[in-house]
């Protein structure tokens, strides 16, 4: 018995594993290029921080590269990260000299969108790693509104809904971490911040760690688009009347004796609870008083809620 539990704890632990090492990943990473780099990344480390990330993915993963600053274009087309394949991306980020006059992130981004939507191979996790320092610099600070409203608020949505989440890794003393984080949010990743050059390897090192613990069940469903979670009132809400159950308390109807003196109100008519779209009040009876003083058997009146003693 011992020896048939083994055998399938085994064959689970291999079939789990297979399933896991099946699901392909589509990575493009997104570097900045532009001349605010020289302050943020002197010594260039940030294309070793690349060399150390690749070195830590399966060769079963693919790679490619978008250089931007003034304008974006495809460095390297998604390869994988076979020790040639390494090669090629390496190579690909040697033209990297951090003297591009501005910084236009968003068209690095929309390229990458772009590759991973055009190329990304059947069911395979797509992710941006977005290398910067995290500001939009285009030159104006009208058209800077602009590109950040529209990464923001238009690529960022689109990402989401193709399934690709993205994972921002910036480093700078005052980065824009409020847009790293709308994005990462947005799109179910995760920004990593690097406050010094010293600390980028250990952080592409940290992103690898993310990207190799995602599984099949991380894809992100297409068409979702993270929302940002809200802090629930701690004040008692409004009473909603629909489509929830609405109670009607319950009401009292003075019995009137034939001498006109009202005594203490009676309660006839139970709390109801009213289903939605139909607000069902029973029909009640009001006793008829004669002349003589004795009241008949009680005769259905039309429904009312509230009755309206006479003038």
């Amino acid at each position: 018995m011992n020896s048939l539990t083994s055998t399938l704890k085994l064959l689970l632990l291999v079939f789990f594993a297979t399933s896991v090492q099946a699901t392909p990943q589509e990575i493009m990473l997104v570097m900045d290029n532009s001349g605010s780099m020289r302050h943020a990344d002197p010594r260039f480390l940030a294309r070793k921080g690349v060399g150390d990330l690749l070195g830590l993915l399966p060769d079963d993963f693919r790679v490619g590269a978008v250089i931007f600053d003034t304008t974006a274009r495809l460095a390297q087309p998604l390869t994988l990260v076979t020790p040639e394949g390494r090669t090629r991306v390496m190579q690909s980020l040697g033209s990297m000299n951090y003297r591009g006059a501005f910084t236009d992130s968003p068209a690095g981004i929309d390229r990458a969108i772009d590759e991973l939507s055009r190329n990304a191979r059947p069911g395979a996790l797509k992710t941006i790693v977005f290398v910067s320092d995290g500001i939009v610099d285009t030159g104006t600070a009208r058209r800077d509104a602009e590109r950040a409203k529209w990464l923001r608020e238009e690529l960022a949505p689109k990402a989401a809904a193709s399934g690709i989440r993205i994972m921002p890794l910036v480093y700078a003393t005052k980065p824009d971490l409020r847009m790293m984080n709308s994005l990462a949010a947005t799109t179910h990743g995760e920004a990593i911040h690097a406050q010094r050059p010293a600390d980028l390897s250990s952080r592409f090192k940290r992103m690898a760690g993310r990207l190799r613990s995602l599984l099949a069940s991380d894809v992100v469903p297409l068409g979702t688009v993270a929302q940002t979670p809200v802090v629930p009132n701690l004040v008692a809400p409004a009473v909603k009347a629909v489509p929830e159950a609405i109670v009607v308390p319950a009401q009292t109807t003075p019995a009137v004796p034939v001498s006109g003196v009202a005594p203490e109100a009676v309660p006839v008519a139970p709390a109801v609870k009213v289903v939605p779209e139909a607000i069902v009040v029973p029909a009640q009876t009001t006793p008829t008083v004669p002349v003589s003083g004795v009241a008949p058997e009680a005769a259905p009146v039309a429904p009312a809620v509230k009755a309206v003693p006479d003038a």
